[in-house]
């Protein structure tokens, strides 16, 4: 069928407009989904848990991640899998709402999750007010030039 074919059946089957910009495959994909939901009823109750829990999930968490996704990370000479899941990740049996959490108890100390797993630049760069002016004191900024090990703040004429 063609794709006006598959728009016509559309508009009869479901009384109503196909979803604009779908491509003939995407449309005979969904009329064929429609055709077995009548013929064989809709998801089953689990799956539309899973997929509600999909819509309740932070937008943010979304966009970096993706479930079922692994994180990998060796510290200390043990290997640690985290395994993204919905509403949190996954991590020795066990669920945390955050990478964050994981990473602390992993390292022992307080770490930022994402920076700990390899998900973001260990040096990111800071965000300067829209006048240019820096919270920071002259003295600890950053200055240009040569770097060197050695903190040297004042020079030695």
């Amino acid at each position: 069928m063609n794709v006006y074919q598959l728009r016509a059946l559309w508009r009869e089957q479901e009384q109503s407009g196909p979803p604009v910009g779908l491509t003939t495959n995407l449309l005979a994909r969904a009329l064929t989904y429609r055709l077995q939901e009548r013929a064989f009823g809709g998801v089953s109750p689990s799956t539309e848990r899973l997929l509600r829990s999909f819509e309740k999930q932070d937008p943010e968490r979304l966009r970096h991640i993706k479930i079922g996704s692994v994180l990998i990370r060796e510290h200390e000479g043990k290997r640690h899998e985290v395994i993204a899941v919905p509403g949190g990740f996954l991590w020795e049996g066990r669920s945390y709402e955050s990478r964050s959490i994981i990473a602390n108890k992993i390292a022992g100390t307080r770490w930022n999750g994402p920076r700990f797993f390899g998900l973001r630049d260990k040096r990111q760069p800071e965000e300067q007010p829209a006048d240019g002016s820096s919270s920071l004191p002259e003295m600890a900024r950053r200055q240009p030039g040569p770097r060197s090990s050695v903190n040297a703040r004042h020079k030695v004429p």
